[in-house]
């Protein structure tokens, strides 16, 4: 993902971002150094969601802004259980969660800015389009070998099975669970806060 955000840093010829991987939960950011932050489905994979928006406030300057979005995760487990369990002969898989369960919710998430020191503006459940133009599109996405699809590394926790194994099946069940792939949606939690004081 870096190296795609590189891109088009170097495409559009920005000067004032700079892609970078970080510990989300000891961000090396100095303390109050930004204005703004987004969080785009990021925080419910990370090892203490909580930790992790504390050092986004941390970070934040007085009368920032943070906007945060979390996956609550349903549409590639479902897929990935079935697939699995079809294929692999194994009736009672349980396919892992997605995102971890503190931050599947408006509550949860409101929760977690609160604990960090944020005024919360708004949090609201919102049903997110994938806009996949084509079922191949979906399919490249999540079986893509350039590149580590974290949603499908997540999904073969525990499993001793290659990607390809799994492939004919989950696109089966794919089409049983979504008919139509331009109609694929996630549901996600959307919070806008902002830390008390002036700039």
């Amino acid at each position: 993902m870096v190296a795609q955000l590189q891109k088009v840093i170097d495409k559009d010829g920005l000067k004032n971002v700079r892609a970078k991987v970080d510990d989300a939960t000891s961000l090396s950011a100095p303390d109050q150094s930004v204005t703004h932050i987004l969080s785009v489905a990021m925080i419910g994979s990370t090892s203490d969601p909580q930790k992790a928006i504390d050092e986004m406030h941390r970070v934040t300057k007085s009368g920032g802004i943070v906007g945060i979005t979390s996956w609550v995760g349903h549409c590639w487990p479902e897929v990935w259980q079935k697939a699995v369990r079809q294929s692999q002969n194994m009736p009672d898989y349980k396919a892992p969660t997605m995102t971890d369960p503190s931050t599947g919710s408006v509550e949860s998430v409101r929760k977690l800015l609160q604990n960090a020191g944020w005024d919360v503006v708004d949090v609201k459940e919102q049903k997110s389009l994938f806009h996949w133009p084509d079922k191949q599109a979906c399919m490249d996405f999540f079986f893509d070998k350039e590149h580590v699809n974290p949603i499908a590394e997540n999904m073969r926790k525990g499993l001793e099975v290659k990607m390809d194994e799994i492939r004919p099946t989950f696109e089966k069940v794919f089409d049983e669970v979504w008919p139509d792939a331009t109609q694929m949606y996630e549901t996600a939690i959307v919070a806008v806060a902002w830390k008390k004081g002036s700039i």
